[in-house]
Formats: C-alpha cells, structure tokens, sequence
C-alpha cells in the first residue's frame, strides 16, 4: 500500500513496562471503552507475541510509551529524519 501511493512504510512497535500496561489495562476496564482488551489478556498476548525480524532496520522502530505521548511521537519524528 505504501509503495502503491509512493510512501515509505514504517512499523511504529509500540511497548511499555509491566507496571504501565496494567494501569491502563484497569484504567480502560473502569469506564467506557472502545477496547474490549482487558488485564486478563495481558498474559496471552505476551506468550503470543512474535518478534519483529522480517523488516529492514529503516522500517522498524521501537518507542518507549511509557511516559508522554508527544515524547514518543518526537521519537518516531527522529527516526523518520534519520533515515
């Protein structure tokens, strides 16, 4: 699709420490949501996860998203200028 449109693809991962993911996992579970991803799923998912090893390193970044949104959208900025 992105080559389709002339555009570089990049796979953004996103991932945060045990301590985040199950704050916000209650937090979601506590109100409304769009999400139906609950503290429960937690578990699975990580036993299901699969590394990311088929992508060239300028289509690949890891961001931390464990503190602010604008700091983990700075960093996919200074990896998009990198490249």
């Amino acid at each position: 699709l992105a080559r389709r449109h002339g555009r570089r693809f990049v796979f953004v991962e996103a991932v945060a420490d045990e301590a985040t993911l199950r704050a916000r996992l209650r937090a979601r579970a506590a109100g409304p949501s769009v999400s139906d991803a609950g503290e429960s799923l937690l578990e699975r998912v990580r036993a299901e996860f699969e590394a990311v090893t088929e992508l060239d390193p300028g289509e690949h970044v890891r961001v931390g998203t464990t503190g602010l949104p604008d700091t983990a959208v700075q960093a996919v900025l200074a990896f998009l200028a990198s490249r």
